[in-house]
């Protein structure tokens, strides 16, 4: 007898993650750029009325593989959350840590994925913003506000926050959603020492006139 509409097959949440789990593979391969939900069926090996059976349409299916990354995720935020010895250890060593993972293929194309699905879609997009984004830029933040010597308030270590993940993007938007590194090679650690001491010195207490 047919399943009635609405009710879900036993090991529904098991199929769907088997199909995430391919999906995620499929966007972060080499090459992928914002693929047709005809392909996305394909690269799951399934159909596309059984991807909208687990994930309703196109957006939610990216929305969802967004949701599951930023799950995924939560080591690397908590490490970059640390708190540090001063704030030029938590401002500098950020964009050290950054020199390493923007050289890392899996962390570039998971940007580099995003940044193009939130450029498309509206829905996309104000996941990616509220969620996706808020979430590493609120690691930093406490990062900074914790740090010793760090800054006063949350909000204000948030607003230092947002531009300190801004110069991260800015570099995978450059390089990979722009094919910078093809057309116009950015020296990463140059870049990444500079505009960390420029963010830095902003960050600290301006002194008076007499230069204390």
């Amino acid at each position: 007898m047919a399943r009635p509409a609405g009710v879900r097959n036993q090991d529904f949440e098991q199929k769907k993650q088997a199909l995430t789990d391919k999906l995620l593979a499929f966007v972060l391969s080499d090459g992928v750029e914002r693929p047709s939900f005809r392909q996305l069926a394909i690269a799951a090996e399934t159909s596309e009325p059984t991807l909208r059976h687990y994930f309703t349409d196109r957006t939610g299916l990216i929305i969802h593989l967004m949701e599951q990354i930023t799950e995924r995720s939560e080591p690397l935020r908590e490490a970059l959350s640390q708190p540090q010895d001063s704030l030029d250890d938590a401002v500098l060593g950020y964009f050290r840590q950054m020199a390493v993972l923007t050289k890392t293929d899996a962390y570039v194309r998971v940007h580099a994925f995003a940044i193009r699905e939130a450029m498309g879609d509206e829905g996309i997009q104000k996941f990616y913003l509220k969620k996706f984004l808020s979430a590493g830029i609120d690691a930093v933040a406490e990062r900074i506000v914790r740090s010793k010597n760090g800054l006063a308030t949350f909000d204000e270590a948030r607003h230092a926050a947002t531009l300190i993940v801004s110069t991260s993007l800015l570099r995978v938007v450059h390089q990979e959603v722009l094919k910078g590194k093809v057309h116009q090679p950015l020296d990463e650690e140059a870049y990444f020492e500079r505009v960390g001491k420029w963010l830095l010195d902003g960050l600290r207490p301006s002194k008076g006139p007499s230069g204390k």
